[in-house]
């Protein structure tokens, strides 16, 4: 097809003439000059905002294509290139470790990798999509988590312990390619606040588990931080002042009271009936 639509075009420019061929080159030589892209912004907070369609030069560096899209600082270093510190007013926080990174989506993998080069160096091509992610930069030993990586968690209650144990297990998702720190933390008043449990590392397949003992009676809400990337909270817990003792058992055995409670008011009703005759 390609063939076909060249031997077209070029029909077309002999058949126009000199002035003619010298404005059908400019329209060439102009669309391959450009090439379209899709940056996005991820700020970490689940908010991504996406510049799609953006049209800059064939080869031109994705430094320079962010700029076009938003305000950008950056330092530059000797024989390393520019290395992005901000983009849009947030910054990056080495104290926290949480950096600007790029990413570039493979549509063969369907997954975004990270290029082995820096943003003042990469050179655009046609149809791509990169998302700059503020993130938790990982370590030499701890890889940073790609755009889209959510975590699952897991707990059950093991009740031959006192007090009873809480066998938490979880993956990340995408396989990280390496370990990953994880922070486990609970709550005791809904979700208001956090304390940590333990702070572990995922295997390099980002499955990960731990043993805690629980603090007391009552409910808890435990959680997985994977270097930023938060896991929806799930409950478990013991009837307060009862070491051991499930909570889900005095719910049956609070009904199970209730149900004898209102046998034995019908049974002294019966029986002060029947003391009148």
């Amino acid at each position: 097809m390609k063939r076909l639509a060249l031997i077209v075009c070029l029909a077309a420019i002999l058949s126009l003439g000199a002035s003619g061929l010298n404005t059908a080159l400019a329209i060439v030589v102009d669309q391959e000059s450009t090439v379209t892209v899709n940056i996005g912004i991820n700020y970490g907070s689940g908010t991504v905002e996406w510049h799609n369609g953006t049209v800059v030069p064939s080869g031109e560096a994705l430094l320079n294509a962010t700029m076009r899209v938003a305000t950008v600082e950056y330092v530059t270093y000797a024989g390393l290139g520019a290395f992005v510190t901000g983009i849009n007013g947030l910054s990056q926080n080495p104290a926290a470790n949480m950096y600007w990174l790029f990413w570039v989506y493979n549509p063969s993998t369907q997954r975004y990798e990270m290029p082995q080069v820096g943003a003042s160096a990469y050179a655009l091509t046609s149809d791509q999509t990169i998302q700059w992610y503020y993130e938790n930069g990982g370590s030499f030993t701890n890889p940073p988590l790609a755009p889209g990586t959510y975590v699952s968690l897991s707990a059950r209650l093991d009740t031959s312990t006192d007090p009873p144990t809480a066998v938490i297990t979880g993956s990340i998702y995408p396989n990280p390619g390496g370990p990953v720190n994880v922070t486990l933390e609970y709550s005791n008043n809904q979700g208001g606040s956090y304390q940590e449990i333990a702070g572990i590392t995922s295997t390099p397949d980002g499955t990960f588990g731990y043993s805690w003992r629980l603090p007391g009676g009552g409910m808890f809400q435990i959680r997985a931080d994977a270097q930023g990337v938060k896991s929806a909270p799930v409950s478990i817990g013991v009837s307060s002042g009862i070491p051991g003792f499930p909570i889900e058992s005095l719910l049956v055995g609070g009904a199970l009271g209730a149900f004898l409670a209102v046998l034995g008011r019908k049974a002294r009703s019966r029986s002060r009936n029947g003391r009148r005759y």
